[in-house]
C-alpha cells in the first residue's frame, strides 16, 4: 500500500508547477522582463538589550540573571542576515530564472529557480523547478508573513510558523496551468507540486531472533506533494483551496517482533503523515478597500499502535495522541484611500489553537515522559495541553512627499503583538501549568525613494518580550532554584522580560 501511495505522489511530483509567487512584502522586488537585480541590506546602527528575571536571587543558571548590553554601530554584522539578500535573474515571455543568496541558504551557496512557459498570455502552462520556488496564491495584501499556522516550537523557535498555502514548501518541481478564457469571467488556476520523493533502503539494527547475522529489510521514506485550485473573479476578488501532504517513515525505528519474528514498527513516530491545507477568499470590489479571510490547518497523524516492551512483556501499545489538528484563522485588510491616497492602513490578524499531550512545550528538563506518541499506559496519566496563539498587527504608511504619482519620502508606523499561552491543569493533584509569552513591538521608519529602483530607510524599534511561568510549572523544575531542598515545594510564579531598543537602517536596490 505504501508503495502505491509513493508512486501516486511521485506521479504528482512529475506533473508539478507554478508561476513566480506574488511578493508578500512591499520590500521584495517586482520582477520585470529582462535582466533583473535586487539587493536588500539591513543592520542595526545601535542596539540596547536589557533582560530582567523574576526572583533572580533564587535562580541557579547564569542565563537567568539580569543583564544589560549595548551594541555599538554595526558591531553585530547584521549585514549578513536573512533580512539582507541579493537576487539576480532573467525573465522573458517564455523562460527565466533567478539566484538568491542570504544567510539561511549560505551552506547551499544560495537558492535557484527556473521556469519555462508554453501557450499564450491568456492560457498557458508554466513549469518551475528549484529550491527557491515558494508557491502561494492567497493574497495577504502586503503583510509578511502571510497565511500561517503557529506550530508550537520551544526556546528560540517558540513563534515558528508554517504556511499551508505554500504547496511546494519552497522546493521541487511545479506545474502551473492558467486558464483565462475557460469561464465567462475571471481566470482558473490549477497548480500541482512535487517537493520530495526520497526512498533509502535500510537494514534492521539487530539480527533476526534465533540467528547470528540475518538482518531484515526496511527503508527510510520522505515524500511530499501538493495541489491547488484558484479562481480569480474579474475585479471582485479571488478564492482558492490549497493542499499539501507529506509522509515520513524512519527505517531505524523498525525492529523484530520477538514472538512472530516479523519486522514491526517500534515507535509511534516510525510513520508520520502531515496534511496541510488552506482555504481563502479575497474581496477587492470596493474602491481602495481589500480584505482576505482564510482558514489554515495542519493534521499530523502518528501510528495508532506499535510494538514495544511494557515491563518485561512485549505488546502492541496504543498511542496516546495519534492525531493532532492545528487550526488557524487569518484575517487581512488594507485601505489606501485616505488623505487623497497618501495614507495607507493595513491590518492582519491570526488566531491559532490546538491540543496535545506533548509536555516539551513547557520547557521542563526531562519532559519527554509525556510526548504525544508515548503509549497510553503512560500518556493517560497526564492532562491535555491547550495551545493558543494570537497575533495582531497594524501598519500605517504615509507619503509625506510625492513626486507626481510616485512616493519620495514615506513615514511608516507598525505595531505588532504576539501572545502565546500553553496551559494544562490537573484535578487529581490540583496543579495548573501555564507558560505565557507576550511579545510587543513598535517600529517607526522614515523611508526615502531616490527613484523607483533605489530606496533607503532609518528607524526606531522598541520590542519587549515577557515570559511568565505559573507557580506549579516553576515548581516542577528544581533546576530553576538555588535551594533544591526547599524548592520547588515553595516555588513562586516567575516573570521574565527582555527589552530591546534599536536603530535599524537599510537600503533596497532593484532594476
Amino acid at each position: 500500500m505504501k508503495r502505491i501511495i509513493g508512486l501516486l505522489l511521485c506521479l504528482v511530483a512529475c506533473l508539478s508547477g507554478k508561476v513566480f509567487a506574488q511578493a508578500a512584502d512591499t520590500e521584495k522586488p517586482n520582477w520585470a522582463k529582462g535582466f533583473v537585480f535586487n539587493l536588500a541590506l539591513y543592520a542595526d546602527a545601535f542596539r540596547y538589550d536589557k533582560s530582567e528575571f523574576g526572583n533572580a536571587a533564587l535562580r541557579k543558571s547564569a542565563s537567568d540573571q539580569n543583564t544589560e548590553a549595548v551594541s555599538l554601530p554595526f558591531s553585530n554584522l547584521d549585514w549578513i542576515s536573512d533580512d539582507s539578500t541579493i537576487s539576480l535573474g532573467y525573465q522573458s515571455a517564455r523562460f527565466g530564472g533567478k539566484y538568491t543568496f542570504k544567510k539561511a541558504n549560505i551552506t547551499n551557496f544560495g537558492a535557484v529557480q527556473g521556469f519555462v512557459k508554453f501557450g499564450t498570455e491568456n492560457n498557458y502552462l508554466r513549469i518551475v523547478a528549484g529550491n527557491d520556488n515558494d508557491s502561494t496564491y492567497a493574497d495577504p495584501l502586503g503583510a509578511d508573513p502571510g497565511p500561517r499556522v503557529y506550530t508550537g516550537g520551544t526556546g528560540a523557535s517558540w513563534k515558528a510558523t508554517l504556511d499551508p498555502d505554500n504547496i511546494t514548501q519552497g522546493n521541487g518541481i511545479l506545474l502551473n496551468g492558467y486558464l483565462g478564457s475557460l469561464l465567462p469571467i475571471g481566470a482558473l488556476t490549477i497548480d500541482l507540486a512535487g517537493s520530495r520523493y526520497n526512498v533509502t533502503p535500510r537494514k534492521t539494527t539487530i539480527a533476526k531472533p534465533g540467528t547470528l547475522n540475518e538482518y531484515g529489510d526496511t527503508e527510510d521514506m520522505d515524500i511530499q506533494a501538493g495541489a491547488r485550485l484558484g479562481y480569480g473573479i474579474a475585479e471582485l476578488g479571488k478564492v482558492n483551496l490549497s493542499y499539501n501532504a507529506g509522509y515520513v517513515q524512519v527505517g531505524s525505528k523498525y525492529g523484530w517482533d520477538t514472538v512472530n519474528r516479523e519486522i514491526v514498527p517500534q515507535t509511534a513516530d516510525a510513520e508520520t503523515w502531515n496534511h496541510r491545507f488552506n482555504a481563502a477568499v479575497s474581496l477587492t470590489r470596493f474602491k481602495d478597500f481589500e480584505v482576505t479571510l482564510g482558514y489554515s490547518g495542519i493534521i499530523t497523524k502518528y501510528r495508532d499502535d506499535y510494538w514495544t516492551l511494557e515491563g518485561s512483556e512485549a505488546v502492541w501499545a496504543k498511542t496516546t495522541y495519534p492525531l493532532i489538528g492545528k487550526h488557524a484563522v487569518n484575517l487581512n485588510a488594507r485601505y489606501s484611500g485616505l488623505l487623497g491616497g497618501r495614507l495607507m492602513l493595513r491590518t492582519d490578524h491570526n488566531f491559532t489553537f490546538y491540543a496535545d499531550k506533548n509536555y516539551l512545550a513547557f520547557e521542563l528538563a526531562g519532559a519527554s515522559w509525556a510526548q504525544d506518541f508515548n503509549p497510553t499506559s503512560l500518556g493517560t496519566k497526564y492532562a491535555e495541553i491547550g495551545h493558543y496563539f494570537l497575533w495582531n498587527h497594524l501598519r500605517a504608511e504615509y507619503d509625506l512627499v510625492k513626486s507626481g504619482a510616485d512616493p519620495k519620502l514615506r513615514l511608516i508606523l507598525a505595531l505588532r503583538n504576539l501572545y502565546r499561552l500553553d496551559t494544562a491543569s490537573s484535578g487529581v493533584i490540583e496543579q495548573k501549568y501555564e507558560l505565557t509569552r507576550d511579545e510587543i513591538m513598535a517600529d517607526f521608519q522614515v523611508k526615502y525613494f531616490f527613484n523607483s529602483s533605489i530606496s533607503a530607510f532609518v528607524g526606531l524599534r522598541f520590542q519587549d518580550m515577557i515570559t511568565i511561568r505559573s507557580k506549579d510549572l516553576a515548581g516542577q523544575n528544581a533546576g530553576l532554584f538555588l535551594d533544591s531542598m526547599k524548592m520547588p515545594g515553595s516555588a513562586v510564579e516567575l516573570k521574565d522580560s527582555v527589552f530591546t531598543f534599536s536603530i535599524p537602517i537599510g537600503m533596497n536596490i532593484t532594476w
